[in-house]
This record gives structure tokens, C-alpha cells and sequence, in this order.
């Protein structure tokens, strides 16, 4: 199976690298990384999403500007199950940007001690300048 993409990028004479170029010249690039914080003091946890949960379903937090970012939409998600059709509430907050740029924060209760603090953080750029750089540049804000 492997083999298909060795012979793909020999015989068009291109790279993994050029392809990727490619593809973000054309639509775009998303850099995406997510960090976890485990074995966190439980309450202390819950005390932090409590008092993040209070800021994002502010409605002055809609349209308020977080560094260089505006804030379109924010809040806690559910999950339906495709299945069965169950919904699970209070999934994890998330914060959308005007830019398509996401964060979410997400509670675990699964590792083996404590709690984990799951943060992902997504950002979307049509900035050629910024395709080839790392993900933790981009993801920087100033």
C-alpha cells in the first residue's frame, strides 16, 4: 500500500512538499495543534472551565476582539450519536473567530490521575507567507 505514493511522487517527479504547496496555493492552509494537560487537580479544573464557561456564553463576549482575532460565535457543544440519536451536553466551550480560527476546551476525566485539560487550537490562512512555516509560529499570538 505504502508503495503507491513512492511511485506516485517518482513518476510525476514532484515531492510531498510540492504537492502540499500546491494544495494550500490553491485553497488555503489550516494549522491545527492540541495540547493536554494532565494529571490536573480535579477541582481546580472544574473551577477554570466554570469561569471560562462564564466568559464564552456571555453575549458581550459575541464580537469582542481577543488579540488580533474577533469572536463570532462561542459556547458549550453537545454530541448527537449517530446511532442512537443520544445527545451528550457539555462536551467542552469553544470559541470561533470571524476567520474560521477555532479553540476548544475540553475536560477529561480518563487519565489515570487527576484530571486533563484538553486545548485545541485551529487556525485557517490564505497567506501565502505562512504556508510553509511551523505550526507553533502560526498558532503564536502576539
Amino acid at each position: 500500500r505504502n508503495f503507491f505514493f513512492f511511485f506516485f511522487f517518482f513518476y510525476a517527479g514532484t515531492s510531498v512538499a510540492d504537492v502540499l504547496q500546491a494544495h494550500y496555493k490553491q485553497y488555503g492552509r489550516n494549522f491545527f495543534s492540541r495540547y493536554d494537560y494532565e494529571e490536573v487537580e480535579s477541582a481546580g479544573a472544574q473551577t477554570m472551565m466554570s469561569e471560562l464557561r462564564a466568559k464564552v456564553t456571555d453575549p458581550a463576549f459575541l464580537g469582542s476582539t481577543q488579540g488580533s482575532f474577533k469572536v463570532a460565535e462561542a459556547g458549550d457543544f453537545s454530541y448527537t450519536d449517530p446511532i442512537d440519536h443520544s445527545v451528550s451536553k457539555n462536551q467542552g466551550l469553544y470559541v470561533r473567530m470571524e476567520d474560521g480560527s477555532r479553540i476548544v476546551f475540553r475536560l477529561s476525566g480518563t487519565g489515570s490521575a487527576g484530571a486533563t485539560i484538553r486545548l485545541y487550537v485551529e487556525k485557517y490562512s490564505s497567506m501565502a507567507a505562512e504556508y510553509a512555516a511551523d505550526v507553533p509560529h502560526v498558532l503564536c499570538v502576539d
